[in-house]
């Protein structure tokens, strides 16, 4: 079941899925069920911002043998909180918020009963990047980056309570996509860099049929992460759930997962064992490390944050006060990324980038004039 349109179900349909597509507007509706080919597919009308909206979705997600449930509804309301309507705040939580976490409820009980099921939630990349400066009207926008980081954290969490289970829940977050939902707000992002809805990877699965089943791993796809001027893909850490036969029936493919990302293996006869390479556990070590080393800052009641941090990194002396500064704030807001993402290199390399400027320093190498050679001069090979 998916409550979008053509972008999300086309790519189910070539997967072989019988498809149920849910939406407002029927005439839409019925013109993907035309376009989609060798599948069944059934038209849902049904607006999420109403109750009778969610009940009418949620009695299909509980009664029906659903193998996937795609929550991406979505509503365009970028207004500052202090002005927001309050009829349209509600529209905004209860689609984006609300519709999703009812409808994964209904499904749930279905999926568990056949141990097999697959729950993909559409956030976005705003629901880490929420406080970076933007201008109105992009920058008018808590209510809505705060739904977008609810389904970011409701989607981690129901992630972690099914392993083991055969469900499993996944959350998506695109950047900018080309879509009429800029438009309706009276945006022209046509200078930005955008995707196209067909770009974003919201529901192909990616790993191989094994013996036990079709196996699903999760991503969140960071894409086009600048509202203005950049363009970037950064992966937030997937991972994988298998069962404790595949490490018998297809261990060099379990292995080779293993090396790209930790993988989940299930045990009927005991807790659950994650497989990851050691550079994974390595940098996780050091993550932790680095995070027990601020929290013993956070505790020190006394001095800036920088002085309270080079009494836990001496090397930070080193440093221009001013630099010890800057060091101190990036340091922070890396561990976080770190956290936030569960991508361990994010701290670990501006650890390691400030670590070596202030050794290089202490070397006695500084910042000078570039002197540039004249043409012809020749100089020796280091």
């Amino acid at each position: 079941m998916t409550t979008t349109a053509e972008p999300t179900a086309a790519p189910l349909a070539l997967d072989g899925y019988d498809l149920i597509v849910v939406g407002r507007r029927k005439d839409r509706l019925t013109a993907v069920a035309a376009s989609l080919t060798g599948v069944i597919t059934e038209v849902l009308v049904a607006d999420l911002a109403t109750d009778t909206g969610i009940d009418s979705v949620a009695e299909i997600c509980a009664t029906r043998p659903l193998t996937m449930l795609v929550n991406n509804a979505g509503v365009a309301h970028y207004i500052p909180m202090a002005d927001l309507p309050a009829d349209k705040a509600r529209e905004l939580l209860q689609v984006k918020v609300l519709a999703p976490a009812m409808l994964t409820r209904a499904a749930l009980p279905g999926m568990l009963t056949r141990s097999a099921g697959t729950i993909i939630n559409v956030a976005g990349t705003l629901a880490f990047a929420g406080p970076a400066p933007a201008a109105p009207p992009s920058g008018q926008r808590a209510t809505y980056v705060g739904t977008l980081a609810a389904t970011v954290a409701m989607t981690q969490t129901l992630h972690t309570e099914l392993a083991g289970t055969g469900v499993s829940a996944h959350v998506v977050c695109p950047g900018i996509v080309a879509t009429e939902f800029h438009e309706v707000q009276g945006m022209n992002l046509s200078a930005v860099p955008r995707m196209s809805a067909a770009d974003v990877p919201v529901v192909r699965p990616v790993s191989a049929q094994s013996g036990d089943g079709a196996l699903f791993q999760g991503t969140v796809d960071f894409r086009s992460c600048s509202e203005y001027d950049e363009s970037m893909t950064i992966g937030y850490l997937p991972t994988a759930t298998r069962r404790s036969s595949d490490l018998s029936k297809h261990a060099a493919e379990v292995f080779s997962e293993a090396e790209d990302h930790p993988v989940t293996v299930t045990r009927r006869d005991g807790e659950s064992l994650v497989l990851m390479s050691q550079r994974e556990a390595e940098g996780r070590a050091r993550l932790l490390n680095f995070a027990a080393q601020l929290i013993t800052v956070t505790l020190e009641d006394s001095g800036t944050l920088a002085e309270r941090m080079s009494k836990s990194f001496p090397w930070m002396l080193a440093l221009s006060p001013a630099d010890r500064a800057t060091c101190a704030h990036e340091l922070v807001d890396a561990a976080r990324a770190s956290f936030a993402t569960d991508q361990p290199h994010l701290a670990i390399a501006e650890l390691v980038s400030w670590k070596e400027t202030a050794v290089a320093i202490a070397a006695g190498l500084r910042s000078v004039d570039v002197v540039w050679l004249e043409d012809g001069d020749a100089v020796e090979r280091p």
